[in-house]
């Protein structure tokens, strides 16, 4: 199995490494602008409605990794600590 195997990454029409970049500019909320700028280096420029779709696979990827965590122990548990 390979990484492209994801339905996600199979079906973009954009480098690896500029979906990368993409990602790292979602993590650090970065603007629109601001990541068109990030990747474009030695790619095309993209389009606001490309980007637009790659942040929302970012938040969808951010709410799944949080629910699976959740699943997996809720706050309260035994051994929880709140830390002030």
């Amino acid at each position: 199995m390979s990484l492209y195997d994801s339905i996600v990454l199979s079906d973009a029409r954009i480098p690896l490494g500029q979906m990368l970049l993409i990602l790292y500019c979602f993590a650090h909320r970065k603007t629109y602008d601001e990541t068109r700028h990030e990747s474009k280096i030695g790619f095309t420029e993209l389009s606001d409605h490309t980007i637009s779709r790659w942040f929302q696979i970012g938040r969808e990827a951010s709410m799944n990794y949080v629910e699976d965590k959740n699943e997996k122990g809720k706050m309260g548990d035994e051994g929880y600590m709140l830390l002030r």
